[in-house]
């Protein structure tokens, strides 16, 4: 399945079609990614705080290891911040 780092609904037509801005992943890869509980940082997944840890072991997930995937080009990596700011689930800690 190929996965958008920048979804169409926040992309250029220029950006739907980047070659750069798709992942090729496996379907339930697809679906993590698409909701934000994962996402790619250094060549590396990243999981979100709030990800559930049974459910991504089901899955052949294991956030206590690291998992390389491998590097990415200055052009995916543009994307992958985009998707790690706006789509990937950061918890909010509030202070005071």
């Amino acid at each position: 399945v190929v996965c958008r780092s920048r979804p169409w609904r926040h992309a250029a037509n220029e950006e739907r079609l980047s070659k750069n801005n798709g992942l090729l992943l496996a379907p339930h890869a697809d679906f993590l990614f698409d909701r934000g509980f994962i996402s790619f940082e250094e060549g590396r997944v990243i999981y979100a705080d709030v990800a559930d840890e049974k459910s991504l072991l089901k899955l052949g997930l294991d956030p206590s290891k690291e998992k390389v995937v491998g590097s990415f080009n200055a052009e995916q990596e543009r994307f992958l911040e985009f998707h790690r700011r706006e789509i990937f689930r950061k918890v909010i800690r509030k202070t005071g």
